[in-house]
């Protein structure tokens, strides 16, 4: 009997053993498995906090950028409008008029405000004027040095199309000191291959619709701007017939692909490079020295 107890206490002893096996291996592989969970879990976390503490650098580095605009912010700018610019009291367009500004007039910048420029004008009054009508290039790598500008009473759509394709042509140079500029080599043929449209042209006198019409005038208003400079002209044409964008100083340059060039040399001890402004028959150069 005694025998029979044993035998049936051994078999109890190893279903429970087996029991306990079966259930002890699925808790032991979710615990490993959820173990192994949390690890994965944990690095995330890592992850974000290594962004987050990158992200006052980054800010840093955008006040940095704002800093530095600042300091290139220009000293000199000039007056790009087709008629004239209101100087005023305060940065608002209802604000009093202190002075009437003129188209190229050159102005000191101090200080801007949103959109508004605080500037000094010539003559020596301060107030503020919109930026967008103010032109100008970093006084790290420019400084603006002259200004010249023309004006036709007539100029269509086709015309100031022309004239602002040869402006782009001289603004990609830089003419360097003692370097001779060369119409014909930098602005080229303006005719229907080049893209130019028509517009009226002068020939032996007489009106005539052609192709690249309205370029002369970028000519003559650059030819201005070289004379303010002291430049030494090689080469320069008059009209055949009277033009109506002269200024009182008579300054004229006529061009004609492969029979009148324009040609003036660089006797200054600078780089210069020319800023155009083109709208509805105003034209105004911008000669930059190159720091």
């Amino acid at each position: 009997m005694k025998k029979k107890n044993y035998i049936i206490i051994t078999i109890v002893v190893i279903i429970l053993i087996a029991i306990s096996i079966s259930i002890y291996i699925p808790v032991a592989y979710a615990e490993t498995t959820m173990r192994h969970k949390a690890e994965s879990n944990i690095r995330v976390p890592e992850a974000k906090e290594n962004t987050e503490e990158l992200a006052p650098e980054k800010e840093n580095k955008e006040e940095s950028k704002k800093d530095e605009n600042k300091e290139l912010l220009p000293q000199k700018g000039y007056v790009k409008v087709k008629t004239s610019l209101l100087l005023r009291k305060t940065p608002s367009s209802d604000a009093k008029s202190i002075q009437t500004l003129r188209p190229g007039d050159i102005v000191t910048i101090l200080s801007y405000k949103k959109t508004w420029y605080k500037v000094k004008s010539s003559s020596g009054k301060t107030g503020y004027v919109l930026q967008k009508y103010i032109g100008t290039k970093s006084n790290k790598e420019y400084k603006l040095l002259k200004t010249y500008t023309t004006y036709s009473n007539s100029s269509p759509e086709g015309r100031n199309y022309n004239m602002n394709r040869a402006s782009e042509k001289i603004e990609k140079i830089t003419l360097k000191s003692g370097e001779t500029f060369n119409w014909f080599d930098v602005v080229g043929p303006c005719g229907k291959e080049q893209g130019y449209k028509v517009a009226n042209v002068i020939i032996d006198g007489e009106v005539y619709p052609g192709y690249g019409g309205g370029v002369c005038q970028v000519a003559t208003t650059l030819y201005g701007c070289t004379r303010k400079l002291k430049m030494k002209t090689i080469e320069r044409h008059d009209h055949s017939a009277g033009v109506s964008y002269l200024n009182s100083d008579g300054y004229e340059a006529a061009v004609a692909y492969g029979v009148k060039n324009f040609k003036f040399k660089n006797t200054t001890d600078k780089d210069i490079v020319f800023d155009f402004y083109v709208s509805r028959g105003r034209v105004i150069v911008a000669a930059y020295e190159v720091l």
